[in-house]
């Protein structure tokens, strides 16, 4: 099966890959404006990102979330109000709304990636834990929340990344939050944690992720081509 968004190679080069939330819950919101066809078809590419990530994880391949993120994509999974979300972004013009089966569709694929995190146990959970390092990490850069403008979920998903690469162990990170790119390229900086050992990915185009240094040249190349749907 092709790697349409680079998360097979990802997985194969690092120990674990942990999952914010911004790289799961599609806000959808730069949608608006573009034709119902377009939209259709960005809704359609999102299923299949969904069921390859929900693939992976059914495969073992090393992909997690946080107990927090989890209880943060639950909050997403109730069709209605997951539906009313979608149609305030996608459009202020009903005749452009995106249908309900759609919409039920992507809920569904959410709510199966929700339920596969959980039974094949690839939630992280050192908040409730005796994690030492975890711990003293939390106390030690309590700091970080204000510098960075970190919500205590992301300020607990940042603190994990740590104790993961100080255990020692390689970590990847999805996330389209600056917050978070910034507070990891302080990590990475301040303990001179090369790529291999921590890497900050995020999403461009629709959903293809690629590492925080070449963010901007494939950024810049994709609005070039402008090719906003992948093949």
């Amino acid at each position: 099966m092709s790697d349409d968004f680079n998360l097979e190679s990802i997985s194969r080069n690092y120990d674990v890959v942990l999952v914010d939330a911004s790289a799961i819950i599609n806000p959808f919101k730069f949608l608006k404006g573009l034709p119902r066809g377009q939209k259709i078809a960005f809704a359609n590419l999102e299923e299949s990102y969904l069921d390859s990530l929900s693939r992976l994880i059914n495969e073992d391949k090393p992909f997690f979330v946080t107990s927090n993120i989890l209880e943060e994509i639950r909050h997403v999974k109730n069709p209605g109000i997951y539906r009313k979300n979608l149609r305030k972004c996608a459009s202020p013009l009903k005749e452009n709304f995106l249908p309900a089966v759609t919409i039920e569709r992507l809920s569904s694929k959410r709510n199966r990636l929700v339920s596969t995190l959980i039974n094949k146990d690839h939630v992280i959970s050192f908040e409730e834990s005796d994690h030492v390092d975890y711990h003293s990490l939390v106390e030690e850069y309590d700091h970080f929340k204000e510098k960075y403008d970190l919500s205590e979920i992301d300020y607990d998903f940042l603190m994990s990344v740590f104790a993961l690469v100080r255990n020692p162990m390689n970590v990847a990170v999805l996330s389209n939050d600056d917050g978070m790119r910034k507070t990891i390229d302080f990590i990475k900086f301040t303990f001179q944690y090369s790529s291999s050992r921590l890497s900050f990915f995020k999403s461009f185009g629709l959903r293809s992720f690629m590492a925080q240094d070449n963010y901007m040249e494939e950024l810049e190349k994709a609005k070039r081509e402008y090719i906003p749907l992948r093949a």
